[in-house]
């Protein structure tokens, strides 16, 4: 948000919603630019009512002074950084005259607090007042220019959060959301040591509902059913042959955000029946450049010396004229990761080790005028691997025997060293008011390449593959308010309506250690596909919101001839295979209280059969024996969430099913899968607790589970395994700042046993625990943070092995997760 335009920039604090970061920019104003400056504020004022009375059954004063109370420690020092602390840790916007500022001591606040009670304390005595321009903007001012002391804490639902189009085409407070979702911001991101490391398996610690399937965790899904995983909210999974590898090659540490939708949702389009977890940059803040410098390094006790990694990150962030831009460069040399016992674990697509990552990332925003805006976003990663341990397919969970490793040299000549590389770019046009309605045009485009790390596929057989993968597409998003139903019950309603259009190729080639003349893998394919939707947002007096809509989307998949390995059936005939489908969603939010909100909803997600998987089927010969109509997932949701003065709670119960679900079997005398369609029921429920007891203490945790069934060919029916269902799963924390400079965090996650599913050929998992710690120190000019992962070194074996014990897949996985892993890092902005 920009609150000045002028050649002369003026103090801006920004945050991505409550839980991102914000920086505090002082600018040079004179005082009749201060005066213009309040002036161009009102007015802003003013014109923000119309959108704002959007937001549900709050005022935008009610919305900010309801807020749940959080954390805060800013000790006593000049205002200007105590409001730039004050920023990062509400998640709020704050403008002020930099001049205002020149000269102000602030007394500091320190302990669980609302932002309001919070900014309150922080103006004492200074002779500032403030007010509130939207749910997520503060803008400070002397008492004599008119504003509001801090007031009495009235304590309810905080909707300064805003989802960033992951959950809509655009910007929703999670409170208008019928759907549960999860919001981490760089602080959040920051406590997790797992996630610096493997992404999904650092979610899996505090997000309900994800679950980790991958060997060393970097694989995952949603409820049971398949995630679209997105960077800056462009899809990257395979598009038709959907693969956990999509996010393989994303480096945590280039994210800012993460925001993680569960349950089905067809807003971008197919593949996101589970869910969607969008991994976003950080975006500009604009005024005065200000650098950041962020040295670190993570180590594990058991071997110092091979596993030592360190990285180094800088950004630039500001504004030049009317661009706003954030410039971000970071690199990591990854060293080798041990198991707990000390041992060397397999060198994995997922995790890095033995590697170089870069990655360069972008974001500009260019403000043509009150209205209208360009935005531009670049994220690219390259990642250089020298393997030195490959994987052998002799891991048994029965007898206890790890699986063990060869030296990558032993292999020979055949095959060559690993190598990620991965561009996704966005241009979009934003434009407030075209005939009164919002306008948003984004073209994006990705391109992937990824040589896997040779691998055991049984048989004497090693096997690797490059594959490449190229994504181009537009969307059009229109926003038109219905003006005619302002004067009734139903004022602030909108209709949400536009199209996509996108093409997607894949490439990929495969070297086999024998050299065979056959591919293993899948053979080539391009898609393209077109969309159209509609979506109604309709509150009905202060206190329900109704949505629904539908989408249509039509695909064209050309699948290239292949010769398959004979396991699958021999040659293969490439072919068109087209197909379409429409979606449909409703839902409900009621605000019962100022504290409680409520919400139901009803939508539809569809997958497309996995069309390059399907040639390993043995009676599937040539493209138009494929039947590739989409399979529709319907779910059904309820949940609540409440907000009170030192309690938050949320707790959502779903159900979904399928007629015709995508599962794999493995291929007989083969580690590979082949798709298979049968019908198929998930339900469960999820819960979150947060409590602030005590000034320098906070609780809470989390709770998920789910179950399910499917329909054999026989017409039995059958328990869904540990494959796709998830155990009981607890997560705590505790949080303890001794002193303002100083906080603690101690997590813990327990996952249950889970039984056999016998009939799907799957074993039982044993049940798994997991101890991290968190601190984080104020140092001199910046911050230090120390995380450790695994903090008793405890061996826990991933799932998956135990599930496929019997395969190969289980038996070149059955490695335990990494032993205890000590995180460094130390950051400052200047």
């Amino acid at each position: 948000m920009i609150l000045s335009r002028g050649a002369t920039r003026y103090c801006v604090g920004v945050i991505n919603g409550v839980f991102g970061a914000g920086v505090l920019l002082t600018g040079m104003a004179s005082e009749t630019q201060a005066g213009d400056w309040q002036r161009e504020l009102l007015e802003m004022e003013k014109a923000a009512a119309l959108p704002l009375r959007h937001h549900g059954h709050q005022t935008v004063r009610e919305q900010v002074a309801q807020a749940s109370t959080m954390n805060f420690s800013i000790p006593p020092q000049p205002l200007a950084q105590a409001l730039t602390q004050f920023g990062r840790q509400a998640g709020l916007q704050v403008a002020i005259d930099s001049s205002l500022a020149e000269g102000l001591q602030s007394p500091g606040v320190t302990g669980a607090l609302t932002p309001e009670d919070a900014l309150g304390r922080l103006l004492a005595d200074t002779g500032l007042v403030y007010r509130y321009l939207d749910a997520s903007t503060v803008m400070l001012t002397t008492a004599e220019s008119g504003g509001e002391a801090a007031p009495e804490s009235d304590n309810g639902p905080l909707v300064t959060d805003k989802i960033v189009v992951s959950a809509a085409r655009f910007e929703r407070p999670i409170s208008e959301l019928p759907a549960s979702v999860t919001v981490l911001g760089q602080q959040q991101l920051d406590e997790q040591p797992s996630f610096q490391r493997d992404p999904i398996g650092g979610l899996f610690k505090v997000v309900p509902g994800i679950d980790v399937r991958g060997p060393l965790g970097s694989s995952g899904g949603l409820r049971g059913r398949q995630a679209s995983f997105r960077i800056n909210n462009i899809e990257i999974n395979q598009r038709f042959r959907p693969s956990a590898n999509a996010i393989y090659d994303v480096p945590p540490s280039a994210f800012s955000r993460v925001e993680v939708v569960r349950g089905a949702d067809a807003t971008f389009g197919f593949g996101a029946s589970g869910g969607a977890v969008n991994f976003l940059t950080s975006q500009p803040v604009p005024g005065e450049p200000t650098f950041e410098t962020t040295l670190g390094f993570s180590l594990q006790p058991t071997d110092v010396e091979q596993s030592f990694s360190p990285e180094l990150r800088q950004s630039l962030t500001g504004s030049e004229g009317a661009v706003d831009f954030w410039l971000e460069v970071g690199g990591k040399f990854n060293g080798t990761l041990f198991d707990p016992d000390g041992d060397p674990l397999p060198d994995s697509d997922s995790t890095f080790p033995n590697s170089k990552v870069f990655d360069a990332n972008a974001a500009f925003t260019i403000n043509v005028d009150d209205d209208s805006r360009l935005k531009f976003t670049h994220f690219f990663v390259n990642t250089e691997q020298d393997p030195e341990f490959v994987a052998l397919a002799d891991g048994d969970p029965d007898t206890g025997t790890k699986t063990s490793t060869a030296d990558f040299e032993s292999l020979g000549d055949v095959f060559d060293d690993s190598f990620r590389s991965q561009y996704v770019g966005t241009a979009s046009y934003e434009n407030d008011d075209v005939l009164g309605s919002r306008v948003n045009l984004t073209a994006y485009y990705q391109d992937r390449t990824l040589r896997q790390i040779p691998g055991d596929v049984g048989g004497g057989v090693i096997l690797q593959l490059e594959e490449q993968n190229q994504r181009l597409g537009g969307r059009l998003s229109v926003e038109t308010p219905l003006e005619f139903l302002d004067d009734t019950y139903f004022q602030g309603s909108a209709l949400i309506w536009g199209g996509d259009a996108q093409v997607f190729e894949y490439e990929a080639e495969e070297t086999n250690s024998l050299g065979l003349p056959v591919l293993f893998l899948v053979p080539e394919g391009t898609e393209n596909t077109t969309a159209a939707f509609a979506q109604a947002r309709v509150p009905v007096t202060d206190y329900f919101l109704l949505t629904g809509g539908l989408r249509y989307e039509y695909g064209v998949v050309d699948i290239g001839s292949a010769n398959l390995s004979p396991f699958f059936g021999g040659p293969f005939e490439g072919g068109e295979v087209d197909y379409d489908q429409i979606l449909y969603n409703a839902g409900l939010v009621y605000f019962a209280t100022d504290e409680i909100e409520l919400y139901g909803s009803f939508t539809q997600a569809a997958d497309v059969l996995d069309l390059a998987r399907a040639p390993r089927l043995a009676n599937i010969t040539s493209a138009d024996q494929i039947q590739p109509e989409p399979t529709t997932t319907d779910q059904f949701e309820i949940g609540i969430r409440g907000d009170w003065d030192k309690v938050q709670v949320t707790a959502a119960a779903f159900f979904s099913e399928s007629d015709s679900a995508n599962q794999y079997e493995v291929v007989p005398g083969t580690s590979f899968a082949a798709p298979v369609r049968r019908p198929q029921e998930i339900w469960g429920v999820e819960a979150t607790l947060d409590t602030q007891p005590f000034e320098d203490w906070g609780f809470g945790g989390s709770f998920s589970f789910s179950d399910g069934e499917t329909e054999l060919n026989n017409g039995d029916t059958v328990d869904l395994g540990p494959e796709t269902v998830q155990s009981p799963r607890f997560t705590g924390y505790v949080d303890y700042s001794p002193f303002s400079w100083w906080r603690n965090r101690l997590q813990v996650t327990h996952q249950l046993s889970a039984d056999a599913s016998p009939a799907l050929n799957e074993f039982e998992v044993d049940a798994q625990t997991y101890v991290d710690f968190f601190a984080e120190f104020d140092a001199g000019p910046g911050k230090l943070q120390v995380g450790v992962e695994n903090l008793f070194n405890t061996t826990e074996f991933n799932p998956r092995s135990q599930i496929n014990r019997n395969t190969t897949v289980g038996q070149t996985a059955h490695v335990p997760f990494p032993g205890t892993t000590v995180g460094v890092r130390y950051s400052m902005k200047w």
